[in-house]
C-alpha cells in the first residue's frame, strides 16, 4: 500500500487537496475569513493568497473543482511530486497578486480554478511521460480558450450554475504561476556539477 502511495505522489496530494477542500466548505465561517479579499490582503492578511484557493462559494462551486483534480490525479499520477507542489503553490501566488493589479478591482476571490489551469498546463508541458502525443497542440488549445475568455469577457462556466461566474484573468495567472513554479523546483533539483564528478570517475 505505502509503495503504491509512493509510486502515485501527484494522486496522493491532489486527494490531500480535494479532502482540505471539502473540510473547508462544511466550515463556513472558517472558509469566509480565509477567502481572499483585496482589503484584507493589502492590510497584511497575505495568507489569503494561498488559502483562497480552497475556498469556494457553493457547493456547485466546490464539486467543478472536486472533478477537475480527479482528473488531473488520473491523468498525471505518475509525475514527481515536488515540482508539481512548486507549480501549485506558484499558481497560487501569482493568482493572489495578480488579482491585486487588476485595473477593475475585485474584491473577492475564491476558488481552485486557476491552481487547476496551472497544474493542467504544466502537466502537458512539464517534464514525465507525455500524456499524448499532440500535448503541445492540447496546451495551446487550453491558453487560447483563457485569451478568449478574457478577451470576450465571458465566465467560462461551461454551463454549470455557478453563483459567481469564474474569473478568467485568474486562469492565465495560474498557468503563469505553475509554470514558473515548475520551473524553478526543476532548476533547484538539477545537479550543479554533473561534470565534475564525471572526471573524477
Amino acid at each position: 500500500m505505502a509503495a503504491d502511495l509512493r509510486r502515485h505522489p501527484v494522486a496522493v496530494g491532489l486527494a490531500g487537496v480535494a479532502v482540505a477542500a471539502a473540510v473547508m466548505h462544511i466550515l463556513p465561517g472558517v472558509a469566509d475569513a480565509l477567502a481572499w479579499r483585496r482589503a484584507a490582503v493589502l492590510e497584511g492578511a497575505w495568507w489569503l493568497l494561498l488559502s483562497a484557493h480552497l475556498t469556494h462559494f457553493d457547493v456547485v462551486h466546490l464539486g467543478a473543482n472536486l472533478l477537475g483534480l480527479g482528473l488531473l490525479a488520473w491523468l498525471f499520477r505518475g509525475r514527481r511530486g515536488w515540482p508539481w507542489l512548486a507549480a501549485g503553490l506558484g499558481a497560487a501566488l501569482v493568482t493572489g497578486l495578480g488579482l491585486l493589479l487588476e485595473p477593475a478591482p475585485l474584491d473577492e476571490y475564491r476558488g481552485l480554478s486557476a491552481v487547476l489551469y496551472g497544474w493542467l498546463l504544466w502537466g502537458l508541458l512539464g517534464p514525465g511521460k507525455p500524456l499524448l502525443a499532440g500535448r503541445w497542440l492540447l496546451a495551446a488549445v487550453l491558453v487560447a480558450w483563457v485569451l478568449i475568455g478574457i478577451a470576450v469577457g465571458g465566465g467560462q462556466t461551461l454551463g454549470l450554475p455557478l453563483s459567481v461566474p469564474a474569473h478568467a484573468p485568474a486562469h492565465l495567472y495560474g498557468m503563469l504561476g505553475a509554470l514558473a513554479g515548475g520551473w524553478i523546483a526543476l532548476r533547484l533539483q538539477r545537479p550543479t556539477t554533473p561534470r565534475r564528478i564525471g572526471m573524477l570517475r
